[in-house]
């Protein structure tokens, strides 16, 4: 994911919401998130569940 701010939140919150809105066997994981500013990303990363952060996408 490029970005944490409103659009990261709310595309982070819609990958998670996937398995509820659609009969799917497939399961989102949410690898990594990228953004400018290390420590803003790093804690949005621990916020929306991503497993790492990157600073260059």
């Amino acid at each position: 994911m490029v970005g944490y701010q409103f659009m990261g939140k709310a595309h982070s919150h819609a990958y998670r919401d996937i398995p509820f809105y659609f009969n799917t066997e497939f399961k989102p994981v949410q690898k990594a998130i990228a953004g400018r500013k290390e420590e803003a990303v790093k804690q949005a990363a621990e916020q929306m569940g991503w497993e790492s952060y990157e600073t260059d996408w």
